[in-house]
């Protein structure tokens, strides 16, 4: 393994060939393989496959949120059984996971909406976005064909139609409104 180092340079302690502990400014070029048993910080990025922005991954990042059930008109009350939310946003793109159950529901009006998303939806991209799960426990006959997109800060809820879905397909008892999602789209966050 060769290592090219460029600037100043702290290297503490070399064993056997290999730098075993070093403080570096500078920009570092390995040829070959690079073994870490450490945490590695790259605050400008890594660059993957060239040297272009394009394949500069800067940005990595796992964490919590907590969907909500929402409207485009009077907010329903409800009490939920379960609100897990997960994401990961890699690059601006962002990966989101939900699990949503209610027991009980009560009033509203409007389009019904899931707010709480960790990040706004990126400029000029539209509403869109792809989901896969599943949902169960709901009013009207909506079954599989429920979905939705995302809208600046929120998901829009829609049937497999484009038609609106309303706070008045929210069942009003218990273990109802269920849904289990993935869904992506992108940020400039």
């Amino acid at each position: 393994m060769a290592v090219v180092i460029n600037g100043t340079t702290g290297i503490d302690k070399v064993q056997d060939g290999s730098i075993v502990s070093a403080d570096l400014d500078t920009n570092i070029t390995v040829a070959g393989a690079f073994t870490s048993t450490g945490l590695i910080t790259a605050s400008a990025g890594v660059a993957i496959g060239g040297t272009g922005s394009a394949n500069t991954l800067d940005d990595y990042e796992e964490g919590t949120w907590t969907p909500t059930y929402g409207s485009s008109g009077t907010a329903p009350t409800i009490s939920y059984a379960a609100r897990l939310g997960s994401y990961t946003k890699i690059g601006n793109t962002v990966i989101l996971g939900m699990y949503i159950a209610t027991s009980s529901k009560s009033g509203g009006s409007g389009n019904l909406r899931i707010t709480g998303i960790p990040f706004a939806q990126a400029s000029g991209t539209g509403g869109y976005g792809s989901k896969a799960g599943n949902i169960q426990n709901w009013v009207g006959g909506l079954t599989q064909n429920i979905g939705g997109f995302v809208n600046v800060d929120r998901i829009e809820m829609r049937r497999g139609n484009n038609t609106v879905v309303t706070t008045s397909n929210l069942r009003t008892t218990g273990d109802s409104n269920q849904i289990w999602w993935s869904l992506s789209y992108q940020t400039d966050a």
